[in-house]
Formats: structure tokens, C-alpha cells, sequence
């Protein structure tokens, strides 16, 4: 019984103790402390990941060839799993339009993108397209390379200038009206004021139009140089020039635009169509993606470009490396899409009408 007593008693002094410190502490929520878990890092989140990365190009095409590079590094600095994919429609706009919206999935892909063909669509208003994007809302990871691009002929037929200006007809395949294959043939026509010559639209893949050159069915094609390298060393055909203000320092010989002589009225469309040019081949990520991903990627891209494994790899492509940083990509970005609704319309009678025939 007397423990039972002592064992009230205890519970009697507890309670008051209780009710004591509600009355002096009321309104006084009591902090529970546990140990907080800390907050997932950017480099945390791609490990184990699926990253998509969308390419504006098509299979076996030279925007193939980058992205499988890019992605064989991007698994070696993020830990994550990269799977390519084309998205070539619409010379290239819908592998943009396609990171532009994506939604829902988090921060699983990111675009390979034609900066040209980005800047180019988007400064003619997307004429004829049913996609859109703001180039200013993207975030940018990158660019990778800047493309020398040359005007390339089959030498069955071509030498010099001379024989083109004196051909009857001069067939240049492109793939459709306002991508950037189509803006770089179509300044070459303009540049060189040929009278004799048309574009044909239809012809997808830098593969596939050199290819088409090789047999026959057209006379030549625009392309990135670096990516057709292979077929000007085994005579299949000729880089007749470059649209550059000077020659490529690894094709010493071939002659910028420049020098054949451009039109007068054509000039400022050469020198807009280098600018768009220094945009290059791009990586963007969606507008929605998060800060700390986003710059996470940003100094992995840094890495990849100045990685000895990579740039071996890519010297054995052929191809080269011109990286810069997202800021300055941007920037070019932004620069290069400001038209005047009357340049606008004057570039879309050129690209659309006057050599399409």
C-alpha cells in the first residue's frame, strides 16, 4: 500500500509541474529537434538518371556524331544515362520547338541544337510552322562548336566559278524553306547573284544531299565543312567555298565567298548570315529547368570541352572543338535574331519564292 502511496504522489507533483509550465510558457509552441536531411545536389540528382538529349539532326549525319560524343561524356561527368534521339523535322526547328515545351518530366532533356536554324526560324516569325519558342526563355548549357559552313559541288561538272556561272542550270538540294540548310544555299545564290540556279526543297540530312550530289539527282548542297570532310578527301566532291570572312584554317585553299565576289545588294546578308553562323551548335535545356541543374550541366560542358579523352575523339572525328560558355552563347543568341519587320519580309521573299522554282 505504501508504494502504491509514493507512486500517487509522484503523479501528483508531475501534474502540477505540467500545469505549472503550460501557465508560464502559454502560447509557447515546444521545438521538437531532429536531424534534417540535407537537400538533394544538383550532382546528387543526375546520378542513376536518364538524360534525353534531342538532335536536330539526322541518323548518321554529323549533329548524330556530336550528340553521341556528347553523351558519351556527359555519362563519364554526371553519372548519368544518355540516350540520343533525332528530332530533324522542319530542318531541324522540331527538336527546339520540343524542348521549348516539354513539361512534366522533370529535367530529363536537354536539345543538341542547329543555333542557325534556332536563330534563323525564329527571326523570320516561323512562317508556314506551327511550332514556336523564345529564344530569349531557354537556358543555355553551351555551345560546343561554331560549323564553318561551305557551299559544296560535284566535281563532275565544277572547277572554278567560271564553269558554274556558265552552267545552264545549277540544282542545289535543301531540306525545307526556313531552316538553316536552306538560309546558307540560298546565300550562296544570293551572294554570287546566280541567275542560273534553283533550290530543291526535300532533301533531308547532310548525308543524304551529299549523297544525292555524289549520284547526280542535284549539283550540290551547303553543309558544315568539318562534316563532309570525308568526301572532299576521296574526290567525291569539291568545297567550292566558305561563308566566312576568311578562309578556314584548316582548308586553306578554299576560297571564302568573299573573294569570287559578292553582290553589292547581297552584302549585308552574307555578313548577317556569319553572325547567325558564330551561334553554332548549341545545348539548351528548357526554360523551366532548375538553377542549380542548369549550371551543374554548364560546368560540366566546360569539362567536356577541355577533357583530353573528348578532344582525342573528336580530332579522330575530324571535327573540332570552338566551346564557349552559356553567357556568350546567349548573347550571340540574342543579337542575331533582331530583324526589322522589313528586313523580315524581305529575307522571307528570298528564302521562300525567289529560288524555290
Amino acid at each position: 500500500m505504501k508504494k502504491k502511496r509514493n507512486r500517487t504522489l509522484v503523479a501528483e507533483v508531475f501534474a502540477v509541474a505540467l500545469l505549472a509550465w503550460v501557465v508560464t510558457n502559454a502560447g509557447v509552441v515546444p521545438q521538437l529537434t531532429a536531424t534534417a536531411s540535407p537537400a538533394e545536389s544538383a550532382a546528387d540528382y543526375f546520378k542513376g538518371k536518364t538524360i534525353e538529349l534531342a538532335y536536330c539532326g539526322s541518323p548518321g549525319g554529323g549533329y548524330h556524331l556530336w550528340s553521341r560524343l556528347i553523351g558519351k561524356y556527359l555519362e563519364k561527368y554526371t553519372g548519368a544515362n544518355v540516350v540520343a534521339i533525332t528530332k530533324n523535322a522542319a530542318g531541324g526547328a522540331e527538336g527546339i520547338h520540343y524542348t521549348y515545351t516539354i513539361k512534366g518530366k522533370g529535367f530529363f532533356t536537354i536539345c543538341l541544337s542547329r543555333g542557325p536554324s534556332q536563330v534563323f526560324t525564329e527571326a523570320m516569325g516561323f512562317p508556314g510552322l506551327d511550332i514556336r519558342w523564345d529564344s530569349r526563355k531557354f537556358n543555355y548549357i553551351g555551345r560546343i562548336t561554331q560549323d564553318v559552313n561551305a557551299f559544296h559541288l560535284t566535281p563532275k561538272k565544277f572547277k572554278n566559278i567560271d564553269d558554274l556561272r556558265a552552267a545552264q542550270e545549277v540544282k542545289i538540294g535543301t531540306d525545307s524553306p526556313f531552316g538553316s540548310v536552306n538560309m546558307h544555299s540560298t546565300m550562296y545564290l544570293e551572294g554570287l547573284g546566280l541567275k542560273n540556279a534553283k533550290v530543291i526543297l526535300g532533301y533531308r540530312g547532310s548525308r543524304g544531299r551529299a549523297l544525292a550530289t555524289m549520284q547526280g539527282e542535284i549539283d550540290g548542297c551547303s553543309g558544315s565543312y568539318d562534316s563532309n570532310v570525308r568526301y572532299y578527301e576521296a574526290g567525291q566532291l569539291l568545297p567550292f567555298c566558305v561563308l566566312a570572312k576568311e578562309r578556314y584554317e584548316k582548308a586553306p585553299d578554299v576560297p571564302t565567298i568573299w573573294e569570287l565576289g559578292v553582290a553589292k545588294e547581297a552584302e549585308k546578308w552574307i555578313r548577317w548570315s556569319e553572325a547567325i553562323d558564330a551561334v553554332g551548335r548549341v545545348i539548351l535545356a528548357p526554360p523551366d529547368a532548375p538553377k542549380d541543374r542548369v549550371e551543374f550541366l554548364q560546368n560540366v560542358l566546360a569539362k567536356i570541352a577541355a577533357d583530353a579523352d573528348f578532344l582525342a575523339d573528336v580530332k579522330k572525328a575530324k571535327i573540332t572543338v570552338q566551346y564557349l560558355p552559356a553567357v556568350e552563347t546567349k548573347k550571340l543568341v540574342l543579337e542575331a535574331v533582331q530583324l526589322s519587320p522589313e528586313e523580315a519580309q524581305e529575307l522571307k521573299h528570298i528564302f521562300s519564292k525567289k529560288w524555290i522554282k
